[in-house]
Parts: structure tokens; C-alpha cells; sequence
């Protein structure tokens, strides 16, 4: 049997075939970002949504991608998430948008569901994400050695995935 990470064409793959879920596929999505964060630190996400506004999103659009988790980055307006660029000033505002970004809204209108909003350098001035204007410490950490694990074939995947994980 072949190994493989899991991608986007192979979560597709499981979701048109039925093997998975929309909500077994965003909550396993779900529960690896939680453990990066909590677990191993790895700072990726300066808001991670809740798990019920990742499942409200589930199917609200059908499309290419629907079910499929993605995150946005901080320079890309979210509606009812701030808009910041990764920037102390404009999180210490504390307001929300009121719109989506052209792009944001593409993606669900596709049926994406936005996990959360990920880290960047402040602004975009820099490319190791060691410019936290946020005030967050440590620095965004290489997530490659906690995914390190994700070469599996697609029935390890798909028991993976449909397993509880409470964390």
C-alpha cells in the first residue's frame, strides 16, 4: 500500500469517496492546530476559531472545496476576525472587520472552512516570522518536525481521522 501525506487532492479524495466526513475531516484539522498550539508551541495562529465556528461553516457553500480546512493570514480581512498584519497597533484597536477579503470570500464561497487566522511578520517586513508585532514570544516555530509523523497510507488516514480526538 502507498504512503502519503495528507493532502488537499487526497482529502478531497476521502470526502467525495465518503470514507470521511466534512465534520470528522475540520475536527481532526481542528484538533492538530489545538495541539501545535497547546502542546507543542508552535505559535501559528494568532486566533484560532472556536470548534462550533469551524463546524457553522461546514455547509453553508458546496464547491471544490467543500469541508476542506484552510487558514488565513493575518494581512487578509476575515469578517468579525480583526484585521492586524500582525501589527501591536492594529490589534491594540481591537475591532473587527465587517467584510471578507475578495480572495477570502472565493474560498468559501467554495465551501472552505477557515480554521483561523495564522501569524505573519508584522506587515510582511520579514519571512521567518521573528517580527511578532503582537507581542507574541516565541517566534513562530517550524511546524516540519511535529508533522512528521503524516506519511500514512489512505485506510491509516482515514482511521485517523475518524477517531475522537479530545484534547
Amino acid at each position: 500500500m502507498s504512503h502519503s501525506r495528507l493532502t488537499l487532492s487526497l482529502a478531497q479524495h476521502l470526502l467525495s469517496s465518503g470514507r470521511v466526513t466534512r465534520q470528522e475531516l475540520v475536527l481532526y484539522s481542528r484538533s492538530l492546530a489545538v495541539a501545535g498550539e497547546e502542546i507543542y508551541g508552535l505559535n501559528a495562529f494568532s486566533r484560532l476559531f472556536s470548534e462550533d465556528e469551524c463546524l457553522d461553516q461546514i455547509d453553508i457553500h458546496d464547491g471544490d472545496l467543500a469541508g476542506i480546512p484552510i487558514s488565513i493570514k493575518a494581512n487578509l480581512a476575515v469578517r468579525n476576525s480583526a484585521l492586524t498584519a500582525s501589527s501591536a497597533i492594529l490589534a491594540s484597536e481591537g475591532r473587527n472587520c465587517g467584510y471578507n477579503a475578495d480572495v477570502v470570500e472565493k474560498l468559501q464561497q467554495n465551501g472552505a472552512v477557515i480554521m483561523g487566522i495564522t501569524q505573519m511578520d508584522e506587515f510582511g517586513m520579514g519571512s521567518l516570522g521573528t517580527n511578532l508585532g503582537e507581542g507574541k514570544l516565541p517566534f513562530t516555530r517550524n511546524p516540519m518536525p511535529f508533522l512528521a509523523f503524516t506519511n500514512r497510507t489512505v485506510d491509516e488516514w482515514v482511521g485517523e481521522i475518524q477517531k475522537p480526538h479530545d484534547l
